[in-house]
């Protein structure tokens, strides 16, 4: 744990509020003052149901509103809070119509202009002689001089007509015409004379206002909260209890450090992070532990079936490949079902050691189901297995289950899946009346394109149906594989309750790729299109990629269906392909037999070919609209042309060629580039390594969206950020698991209901099934 880190754990945890309890943290929001059922669905829309889920709504970050200044000691460029007097009031309109407030304060040193924009909604909050709180950055008034707020925040402390202060000093404030601002006292504020948080605002719900509900909720709840982190571990971190956690966040002492707070390791940031990661880590080990009491298919790997691993893989495998089947064969044997990720980089051969366990379970008795995201990456790995087995003298029966299999031939697809064999599919493999009878071992590639349920439900189709008791059933066993390379912070939280095996090297004969970002105006595109038809004459292939298929009136984005049309006319000698999500099944096949077998020299086709789309004689590609993609998304599709071509090919396959020629890949863009996508093209020009780029991504998009859509059944974490908690995730891990180790019945009992109650609906099941 790093000193910063250490030092949060060690702080002494603050004396404990008291409160008189109206609320219960299961309130639903809409029943909190000032809330209502408009504010209370806009809540809910954003995942917002119960007081409690507010008062998770931490600060994104903090303002120091605590140092108040007279005017004349302020300076041009920082922010500060002044205590001021009205003495001027100036309303005036625009050419274009727009309301505008100039107000003039002073404070005995000086005089101070604020303005206001659209500032109707400000009319009758103002008179002269009021005394006013105010904050904002210091500016200088242009052509004038004059130093100026613009759009500042303010708190009215006193009226001139003498109604009632806000604070118990407005009072001797208004009396002194020459102020001393560190006499003003704003200890009533929640916007000023404070360290002040900020929200994200929520549509029409403002910072300014959230603050204040989130106020008034503290106020009204009980003086202690449930905990669910073991008492020990808080005594022996020296943990302030939650409640006085959360009001250190949301409210910090005088004295509280701005660093730590914006930093998120003050003790109640710390305190509420270890909480919700010791939860999320507690209920992924329970799940682990749950799996490993059910028994699962005990496959042996004796003499015959090595032999058939032998003749399967007539090649030298990577480090990374023997050492990940050791382990899935350790799985596979052991009798307790496997949970394991297969992660490797793209073309990293990940697909020929699942079909290497798919073999150990047909030779033990077993059916295999492999499940593919999309109809193209499902019909790769039914030729590629079906080749593969062929070729090694297998007469395994393989089933190619799709939408457009099932419609043509659902009869016959059934009635395969009835026997030993394997079925290679889409979400197919879980409609209908499919089947299996002896189900053991199921694969889903790119699995985070499938939801939990999804993975959960295929799981079950060789379940009978009278079979209820988990302990007697067999479970089959489950590899998830991923060509995204997953951080292991982010790992730890999205598939902590699985092993991982890793294939890092890139198999033998894969070519290096070279890639260039370069702005797709004037010539330089010339330029492009001439190297890709130098290099396709001389008998490679080449893909073009396009963001849409059809033209927006949103976007100004060149559509496939109009660059097809364009390229076959820049390319007239050429034979040109197409290729999108529309196309009817059939015509898909068609169109990627002929990218495959080299009738079509140019491949021109949306994010449809991202992955499993191997076509070793590909060695150009040509993005447009680069800057639209995310790094994990153009690492894909440029994985497209970095299949081994040489005669050591480790990953299976065929094509011929020089191993040592590169391939290109052009990243084409416009101008300007935001700071982002400039950062994301540069990434992809340095590295051709996946795992470099999943952190760079990572550390771009934040692990919400670091699969470009938020993954199906991932944790919705309120307060951890896994890029940010690593040390946190590592320690919540330890604690989590130690716990368990030693914990009574009860003990664990506790803890399962405060995570069913409190971190169920934004965790799931974080699992393969």
């Amino acid at each position: 744990m790093t000193d910063a880190l250490s030092s949060a754990l060690s702080r002494p945890a603050p004396a404990q509020s008291s409160s008189a309890a109206r609320l219960s943290l299961t309130t639903e929001v809409q029943y909190l003052k000032g809330v209502g059922p408009r504010l209370g669905e806009l809540l809910r829309s954003r995942g917002v149901a119960t007081v409690e889920d507010l008062i998770a709504l931490l600060p994104f970050r903090y303002e120091d509103r605590s140092q108040q200044r007279p005017i004349q000691a302020l300076i041009e460029g920082e922010t500060a809070t002044v205590v001021a007097q009205v003495r001027t009031l100036n309303w005036r309109r625009t050419r274009q119509g727009m309301s505008l407030l100039e107000l003039t304060v002073g404070d005995g040193t000086g005089t101070l202009i604020c303005i206001w924009y659209h500032a109707d909604y400000l009319r009758d909050r103002f008179q002269s002689g009021q005394t006013l709180a105010l904050f904002g950055r210091v500016e200088k008034e242009p052509g004038r001089g004059r130093l100026q707020l613009r759009q500042p925040e303010f708190e009215v402390l006193d009226d001139a007509d003498g109604r009632a202060p806000v604070s118990e000093a407005s009072a001797a404030i208004a009396a002194s015409t020459a102020m001393d601002a560190s006499e003003a006292d704003l200890g009533g504020s929640l916007k000023l004379g404070r360290i002040v948080p900020v929200y994200e605002a929520i549509g029409t719900l403002t910072a300014g206002r959230l603050r204040r509900l989130v106020h008034r909720a503290l106020g009204e709840l009980p003086a202690s909260f449930p905990e669910a982190l073991p008492a020990t571990l808080c005594q022996r971190l020296r943990l302030p209890p939650r409640r006085e956690a959360l009001e250190q966040v949301h409210f910090p002492a005088p004295g509280a450090s701005l660093a730590e707070l914006q930093q998120a390791r003050s003790p109640g940031h710390v305190r509420l992070i270890l909480e919700e990661l010791f939860c999320l880590q507690a209920g992924l080990e329970l799940k682990r532990r749950r799996v490993r009491r059910q028994p699962g298919p005990a496959m042996a790997i004796n003499a015959a079936v090595r032999e058939r691993l032998k003749r399967l893989l007539p090649f030298h495998p990577t480090a990374g490949q023997k050492n990940a089947l050791r382990e899935i064969g350790a799985d596979l044997g052991s009798g307790r079902p496997m949970r394991r990720l297969l992660q490797g980089d793209v073309g990293s051969g990940k697909t020929i050691v699942a079909l290497q366990a798919a073999v150990i379970a047909i030779e033990n008795g077993y059916q295999v189901a492999w499940m593919a995201p999309t109809q193209i990456l499902a019909e790769q790995h039914f030729l590629y297995a079906r080749e593969r087995l062929r070729q090694a003298n297998q007469g395994y029966r393989i089933t190619l289950v799709t939408g457009a299999t099932r419609r043509r031939a659902a009869g016959v697809a059934k009635a395969a899946i009835a026997a030993p064999q394997m079925a290679i599919g889409t979400q197919a493999l879980l409609e209908g009346g499919f089947r299996f009878t002896r189900l053991g071992l199921v694969v889903v590639d790119e699995q985070h394109r499938f939801g939990v349920l999804q993975r959960f439900h295929l799981m079950h189709k060789g379940r009978k149906a009278d079979a209820k008791d988990e302990s007697t059933h067999e479970a089959a066993h489950v590899l998830v594989m991923t060509a995204t390379p997953i951080p292991r912070t982010l790992a730890l939280g999205l598939y902590g309750d699985l092993d991982t095996s890793t294939i890092r090297e890139a198999p033998p004969g894969a070519p290096r790729i070279i890639t260039r970002s370069i702005d797709a105006a004037g010539s330089r595109i010339d330029a492009v299109y001439k190297f890709v038809r130098e290099r396709v004459r001389a008998g490679r292939q080449a893909y073009f990629i396009y963001p849409l298929i059809e033209e927006s009136e949103a976007l100004d984005l060149k559509p496939a269906l109009l660059m097809f049309e364009r390229l076959r006319q820049q390319f007239p000698e050429l034979k040109v392909a197409l290729l999108h999500g529309r196309l009817p099944a059939d015509e898909k096949q068609r169109v990627m037999q002929e990218f495959r077998s080299g009738a079509a020299q140019i491949l021109v086709s949306t994010t449809v070919v991202e992955v499993g789309v191997d076509v070793p004689n590909a060695t150009l590609m040509v993005i447009e609209h680069a800057e639209r993609f995310g790094i994990a998304q153009l690492h894909q599709l440029r994985g497209r042309i970095g299949r081994p071509r040489g005669p050591a090919r480790a990953s299976g396959g065929g094509g011929d060629g020089d191993g040592d020629e590169p391939s290109y890949c052009f990243l084409l863009h416009g101008e300007p580039l935001s700071t982002t996508a400039r950062a994301r093209l540069q990434a992809l020009t340095r590295s051709q390594d996946g795992f470099e780029l999943a952190e760079a991504d990572l550390k771009l998009r934040g692990p919400g969206e670091f699969f470009g859509t938020r993954q199906s059944g991932a944790p919705a974490f309120q307060v951890a950020e896994p890029l940010r908690d690593q040390a946190l995730m590592e320690l919540a891990r330890e604690e989590a698991r130690a716990f368990l180790d030693h914990a009574s019945a009860a003990e664990q009992q506790h803890l399962v209901r405060q995570i069913q109650q409190r971190w169920q609906r934004h965790y799931g099941l974080i699992e393969a099934g």
